[in-house]
């Protein structure tokens, strides 16, 4: 059964249920409850669903003003709606609220730094590159996720490309080999599919940010030396 919290969908029946859980809800547990009901809703992409999202994520921020857990993630989700919208402008605008916020609480993190330099290369406004090229740099180096760096490297590749630094646009395609191929094994198929774009980084630009939407990723098991195949979401 799905929790109280997590509904995809939002009738009258639902929002009473929900609002009356909420409500016997422990305090400081509430912000994180209009969040994650906000998130579930962004999933289904539904643009009437979207609008009540909206609407919990700023009851999340009037009723909890002082609340900062959340803050970051909240507004990264804004952005997420606003690019479902197709209002990039406004999506962009609340991807940098959240990565301004992380700088003055930085113990919770969000990809709204990503997410802000691949919509930034999707649209090339070249105006917002070096933004774009400072915090993802801020970054890049720290995670310890392979996809996040795969994301990261590619966009870099990019920007760089762009500007005719081929050099550089050079240095982070061999960092995506170099860093991240080195913690993941990926099947032929998938790498005739998802490398070859990285010989030109525009080339990448048009088949994975604009196009494709998964890469397929496979795992070794270090004692059974067995591979485990996975698929994630760009």
């Amino acid at each position: 059964m799905t929790d109280w919290y997590r509904r995809t969908s939002w009738t009258n029946e639902d929002q009473e249920e929900y609002f009356k859980k909420l409500a016997r809800a422990r305090s400081w547990s509430r912000p994180q409850y209009l969040r994650i009901q906000a998130v579930h809703l962004v999933s289904t992409e539904d643009p009437k669903l979207l609008d009540f999202a909206e609407m919990l994520i700023q009851r999340l921020f009037d009723t909890f003003p002082e609340d900062r857990l959340e803050k970051s993630s909240a507004l990264e989700l804004l952005g997420d709606i606003y690019k479902l919208r197709k209002q990039f402008d406004k999506a962009l605008e609340y991807y940098k609220k959240a990565i301004e916020f992380e700088k003055e609480f930085p113990n919770i993190l969000t990809n709204a730094y990503l997410e802000y330099a691949a919509l930034v290369v999707k649209l090339r406004k070249y105006e917002n590159f070096d933004f774009a090229v400072t915090i993802v740099q801020e970054r890049i180096e720290d995670s310890p996720f392979p996809i996040e760096k795969y994301k990261a490297f590619s966009i870099m590749a990019i920007i760089y490309s762009y500007k005719g630094d081929e050099e550089r646009a050079k240095h982070f395609r061999r960092g995506w080999r170099e860093k991240v191929r080195n913690s993941i094994f990926i099947s032929p198929g998938a790498m005739e599919k998802f490398d070859r774009p990285f010989c030109k980084a525009p080339l990448f630009y048009m088949n994975i940010i604009t196009g494709m939407r998964f890469i397929y990723i496979f795992f070794l098991d270090d004692k059974s030396r067995r591979f485990f195949g996975t698929s994630v979401s760009l």
